[in-house]
């Protein structure tokens, strides 16, 4: 009902004087995979609304759509950043979280969000998790980014493809930090590797930027 509202309002207010609804960010990935045992950070310090109205939050289960079934307590369920301990399984269990992004205009908006956990039982070598940056995230030349992870023994590694020096950065633990070389080119890719007992993860970043320059062939100065 508010939602057939606010678009009445679009049609005959100007938008600064309109609500418009909040946009919901989960910061981290919307698909993990924990072991029993495991914190859960739910992170939507990110989420923003385009007319500056306070935004309140409200985190659940969807019950219908989660394998896992049994009791399940979210802390801080009303707060922007919120968390859950997974859940004692047996055998992989998903549990759906949802993320209520309400606004304070009137009328009020919501957005949403769906984080999907898989639960493997305890024991389990889960693969890790490459929370940010995001995976779409251009990156710039002498930029500085710091990669974040989660997982059991991690270890980083960070390439420039195209430049034939293999990693230029290297690490272990849940994050490193590094800058984007200076030199760095459209035409080239910030590769980030996440490595941990469970597995190894690779993702790609653009780099902004004038591709590199080509040298024009000499010209033949010389007399005919």
């Amino acid at each position: 009902m508010n939602d057939f509202a606010a678009r009445m309002d679009w049609c005959v207010k100007p938008f600064n004087q309109a609500n418009h609804a909040p946009v919901a960010v989960v910061n981290g990935a919307l698909s993990r995979t924990v072991t029993s045992g495991q914190t859960v950070t739910l992170d939507a310090s990110g989420s923003s609304d385009p007319d500056g109205n306070a935004l309140s939050y409200n985190w659940w289960r969807y019950l219908e759509a989660s394998g896992y079934k049994g009791a399940l307590a979210i802390s801080n369920g009303a707060g922007a950043v919120a968390s859950f301990t997974a859940p004692n399984v047996v055998s992989p269990q998903t549990i759906h979280i949802i993320l209520e992004v309400k606004d304070a205009g009137a009328p009020n908006l919501v957005a949403y969000q769906r984080v999907v956990v898989t639960v493997n039982p305890a024991g389990t070598s889960t693969p890790p998790q490459m929370t940010s940056p995001a995976a779409g995230t251009v990156l710039s030349p002498n930029q500085t980014v710091t990669a974040t992870g989660t997982g059991t023994n991690l270890s980083w590694s960070i390439d420039r493809t195209g430049d034939g020096l293999g990693a230029f950065k290297t690490g272990t633990g849940p994050s490193i930090t590094f800058t984007v070389p200076a030199d760095a080119t459209s035409t080239q890719t910030i590769v980030i590797t996440l490595t941990g007992s469970g597995g190894t993860l690779s993702r790609s970043y653009a780099i902004s930027g004038a591709p590199a320059t080509v040298p024009s062939a000499p010209r033949n100065l010389g007399r005919r």
